[in-house]
Parts: structure tokens; sequence; C-alpha cells
């Protein structure tokens, strides 16, 4: 009777390890208190609402961050960009009504510019990005000072994708590099295996194969005992 209940504890507890550990592998963002336990700051960790402005400013406070400073009155080279469908970005991801709308077919400027196009922002939710939504090409040709007064909108994750799955990698620069400078992890980012998540799948598995073991050894002895009175 004691063994069955030694058996089930163990087997609740690694269960309990294995989906700990799971939860945290397969949804990043679940680490972040991590970074609340090391005393990291930032509006993500505060869960304040999004401000562009303010996103570039902590990022570029971030020590190793090599910075986004570009020279005021300066161009910067603009690509002409055609969209094959049209994508709408909203004030906030609860709006029905879209405040930007990018349309299939007509010209856009396209670039590496910090915040716009397709170098967006994480997120609380994977689903959505925050981003300066592309421009007429005509209307921000080769001007820095265009593209960085633009406003910040919501936009899907999968209508960003769907324009150019070629640009997924611009698209998650700031969630690389807020995990390098450990100032958020972001729901988009690949399988998260840290030392923590390692080690409570490890036990989690080393917990399960003993309790396995013991339990089969058990039965094992209790089929021997019947056959023996038998």
């Amino acid at each position: 009777m004691k063994n069955r209940k030694g058996q089930k504890f163990f087997l609740c507890l690694s269960l309990f390890l294995l989906t700990i550990a799971s939860a945290h592998i397969f949804f990043p963002q679940l680490n972040n208190w991590k970074l609340k336990l090391s005393e990291k700051d930032s509006s993500y960790l505060q869960l304040r609402p999004l401000d562009g402005t303010v996103l570039s400013q902590e990022i570029n406070a971030a020590e190793d961050y090599p910075g986004e400073a570009y020279p005021v009155g300066s161009s910067t080279d603009t690509a002409l960009f055609i969209p094959n469908k049209t994508i709408h970005y909203y004030t906030s991801p609860g709006d029905i009504q879209p405040a930007y709308t990018v349309y299939a077919g007509k010209s856009y400027a396209h670039t590496f510019f910090w915040g716009y196009g397709f170098t967006s922002w994480p997120t609380y939710s994977k689903e959505w990005r925050y981003v300066q939504p592309f421009q007429p090409y005509s209307d921000v040709q080769n001007s820095y000072d265009k593209l960085h007064a633009l406003p910040y909108y919501y936009v899907r994750y999968s209508d960003l994708l769907a324009l150019s799955e070629e640009n997924e990698r611009d698209m998650l620069y700031y969630d690389q590099w807020l995990y390098k400078l450990g100032l958020y992890y972001s729901p988009n980012l690949p399988l998260f295996l840290d030392i923590w998540n390692i080690s409570f799948l490890a036990a989690g598995l080393l917990l399960l194969g003993v309790t396995l073991f013991w339990t089969c050894k058990s039965l094992k002895r209790q089929q021997s005992q019947y056959g023996e009175l038998k």
C-alpha cells in the first residue's frame, strides 16, 4: 500500500516537472520571471503599453547593443516594394476598425530601418507585432527623418509573414536583441532551452524512469507472490 502511494506521488511529481519544463520550452514568454528575478527592467517586463520611442531608448541604453543612431538629415537606401496582399494595421490589437492599410499592388518603400516595415517589435502576444507601417514610396524615399517620425501600429504577424517569408529574419531582429540583452523573452522566439528548463526536463525524465522501473518491479513481485500462493 505504501509502495503504491509512493509511486503515485513520484509519478505526479515527474509529470509536474515535465509539464513545467515543456511549457517554458515551448512558450518562451513564460521565462520572463527569470529576468525579473535577476532584477532586469524594461517596458515589457513591467507589462506597460508599448511606445516605440521608449522601446528604442531602452534598447539603446542597454550595454552591448550596437545602437540605432542615424545622421540627422541624411538619407537611406529604399527599395520599391509592391505587396501581394492587402494587410491592416490597428491602434490596438483589440480594435475592429483598422487605423492604416497597406494595399496589394501599390508601391511602398522597403528598407531595413529600426521599427519600420518588417523590422517590427514583439508584443505580449505571438500573433501581433508593433511597427511603423509601410509608406508610399514617393513619400519617404531616401529619408531617415520621415521614417523616424512615423507612428506605430499593431499588425498581425501572419500578415507580415504573408508579404515576404524571406524577411522573417528582419521581423525577429528586435526579438533576438531583447533576448541577448536580457530585456524580454518574446513569444515569437524559437524553443527556449536554458539551464533551468534543461534541468527540470532532465529531472522529470529521470524521476519518471525511476518511478516506472519501481512500478514494474513491484508488479513483478506481486505476480510472483500470487503465483506462489496458487
